[in-house]
Formats: structure tokens, sequence, C-alpha cells
């Protein structure tokens, strides 16, 4: 991508943020296109707001994969900025589920914790979003992925490369889904290093 700017616009210091963020996106786009950027041919626009101290959001984003889609960034943390283009291109909240003593339960016998994976940037972590969101934006190939149907499933060892493989191995795939037939959902299986971070 692209970075343009800085760009100032006119803002009183006390308009709230939330109730503002599209009007002050209209004025940036204004500032971008009399520089001389054509905004129209960027599928994904990203505000860095700097200044701030009356947003209640560390940023915020519209959720789109296919149309023009903005995003604003009013914190410094590069988590946020993970998160929030990780809307940008479609993806949800990466959630757990609290099943008490059961490690598995149906999600209505559950309680769900919204952001609640440690590992990727949807939830609560950073860097790599999951091998399920990877598959989603198809940075993984379909070759990457073994399925395994759920009704047809009796077991086996199966071999899976690291998630941070970053020269693919064809020899084994990067996700193992194994099909959960009776709920139409599927556990998704991925492993991970702590490789160049």
């Amino acid at each position: 991508g692209d970075v343009a700017g800085y760009f100032t616009i006119a803002h009183p210091s006390g308009e709230d943020c939330q109730a503002n963020i599209y009007k002050w996106a209209e004025a940036a786009k204004t500032a971008a296109t009399n520089s001389g950027i054509d905004i129209n041919s960027y599928n994904r626009l990203t505000f860095i707001v700097a200044g701030l101290t009356n947003c209640a959001w560390s940023g915020f984003s519209e959720m789109g994969a296919n149309s023009q889609t903005r995003t604003w960034i009013f914190s410094p943390y590069d988590f946020v900025l993970y998160h929030e283009f990780g809307h940008a291109l479609g993806l949800g909240h990466a959630s757990t589920y609290n099943c008490g003593n059961k490690a598995i339960d149906l999600p209505a016998n559950c309680s769900q914790l919204e952001y609640g994976d440690p590992i990727d940037p949807m939830g609560s972590g950073l860097h790599h979003f999951s091998s399920a969101n990877k598959f989603k934006l198809n940075d993984i190939p379909a070759n990457g992925v073994l399925t395994l149907p759920g009704d047809r499933f009796v077991g086996g060892t199966y071999t899976i490369s690291r998630q941070e493989n970053n020269a693919y191995d064809a020899y084994y795939p990067r996700v193992l889904k194994i099909a959960k037939t009776d709920t139409n959902e599927e556990y998704v299986l991925e492993y991970r290093q702590l490789v160049g971070f």
C-alpha cells in the first residue's frame, strides 16, 4: 500500500470522536484528493488520527472484503492496526468459548469470550492471523488444508507444517480441519512456533 500525508483537517478540539469519524474521513479524503491522490483507486483507506483524547475506541473499521472500506486508528499500538485492518478485510472477532469443566461442548452450553483467542489479532493476540482466518483471506492455498470428514473420521496420525512457514512446504498441509457434522462446524488445528518475532 501507499502512505500519504499527513493532512491537517479542521475540527473543534472538543468534537466527539464517535459522532464525527465519517465527517473527518471525508475531510481527509478531500485533502488527499487536493494533493493529487486518486482516492477512488484504493480499496482500503486507513486514517491514523493523532492528538485525540476524547475517543472511546482505540480504533474502528468498516467490515468489508470487496468494497472500499475505511479504518480509523486512534492508538499508537500495532495490535490495534492489525485488528482493525482484519475487519477491513472482512474478518470478525476471534472468540473462544468457556465450557466450564468440559473442554468441548455445544456453544449454547458455554459462555462466549468475544476477544478470547489469545493467538489471533482478531482476538487478543498479535502478529499472524489464525489458520482459519488466513484460509478465509486466501492466504493458505486449498492444498495447504487437509479436511477430515467427521462422519467417517476413524482416527489416525497426521503431520502439519508450522503456521509461520513462509516458504510453504507442499509436502505437509498447514491446516487440519475436522468436520463436526452434528453442528455443521469444524475444528481447525494449526501448529505455531515463535519464528520471526
